[in-house]
């Protein structure tokens, strides 16, 4: 997909919250649970009002975002170099007029998409799994349907998932990095559920009016 400078993502489906288009309804005949659901109602809202939806912010996200920076450094100091965006200055990769992905970062032929967790027993789960392709989409849904999708809107055909905690007294435990390949399966489906969620929003639209 052709990167765009920011533009805004208000109406918009993103990477970061993706996974609650894959969460399927428990009631037969429905494709979408509770949870899509109301992030679809979301996207709608902030067409319709101009407005961002109330985002939380908590000590956990500012750790993140505190953190990340140096986290893109480090990488680049031990694994390879890449191209880093940040918060500020992202690359906005639409995927069709109502969904986009900002990756952390991108080389060659895949993105880059780095957590600084607040909670350090997190991180340790990183460190133990990195030889492990299986962990992040068993233990966290949410991360594996944020890079499937950041690969889908960048066009690359894989992903390195960086857990970083400065707090590590040893340097080699600082930074755990998963690879991630992209999963062909998985993208077709939540392609599948993405359109899907675009007819609710343009059938809500029209029934408002």
């Amino acid at each position: 997909m052709e990167q765009k400078q920011q533009v805004s993502r208000l109406g918009m489906f993103t990477a970061s919250s993706i996974y609650k288009l894959m969460i399927k309804s428990r009631t037969k005949g429905q494709i979408f649970g509770n949870t899509a659901i109301t992030y679809i109602e979301e996207k709608v809202a902030e067409i319709i009002t101009g407005e961002p939806t109330q985002s939380i912010t908590n000590r956990a996200m500012e750790w993140g975002n505190e953190n990340e920076y140096d986290a893109a450094e480090w990488f680049k100091m031990h694994y390879h170099d890449f191209d880093y965006y940040g918060k500020l200055n992202f690359v906005f990769n639409e995927y069709n007029e109502y969904s986009g992905a900002s990756p952390d970062g991108l080389y060659d032929n895949g993105v880059i998409e780095i957590k600084c967790p607040f909670n350090s027993s997190n991180h340790i789960g990183f460190l133990i799994n990195q030889s492990n392709p299986e962990y992040i989409q068993a233990e966290y849904p949410e991360y594996y349907a944020q890079v499937q999708f950041n690969m889908m809107c960048a066009n690359k055909t894989e992903a390195k998932l960086v857990s970083y905690d400065p707090r590590a007294v040893e340097p080699r435990h600082r930074m755990a990095v998963l690879y991630i390949a992209k999963d062909e399966e998985y993208c077709k489906e939540l392609s599948e559920r993405i359109n899907a969620a675009v007819e609710v929003i343009k059938s809500l639209l029209k029934h408002i009016g």
